[in-house]
């Protein structure tokens, strides 16, 4: 009975030292673990602070470029008209297609 008390502490005692053990080596895994995710961390807020500075005088949409209708050539084609050795007006398109169709022709084409 005594030697089998005795083995039985020793068997204790061995869990109890592998145990601890496991405890040690869990908190190395963890700090290691703390660091790796420290310096993920320390990284991707550098990319994001080098993203944001070179992207700080990048506007997000360009505004679209209207090009304008070039007003010389409307006063030139209304100076023509105006003169008396100038051509015709060209005739007003059709007000009806050949199906006998109503078409709806602006008012500056209708000359009215």
């Amino acid at each position: 009975m005594l030697y089998k008390k005795q083995q039985a502490d020793a068997a204790k005692l061995a869990r109890q030292h592998a145990a601890e053990e496991r405890r040690e080596a869990k908190k190395v895994r963890a700090a290691e673990l703390a660091a790796d995710r420290a310096l993920r961390k320390l990284q991707r807020d550098t990319a994001t602070a080098q993203k944001s500075h070179d992207t700080l005088n990048r506007p997000k949409r360009k505004a679209s470029h209207k090009v304008g209708q070039n007003p010389t050539k409307r006063r030139r084609v209304v100076a023509a008209r105006s003169r008396d050795d100038a051509a015709p007006a060209p005739p007003s398109p059709p007000r009806k297609t050949t199906r006998t169709r109503s078409i709806q022709l602006p008012r500056d084409i209708l000359g009215s």
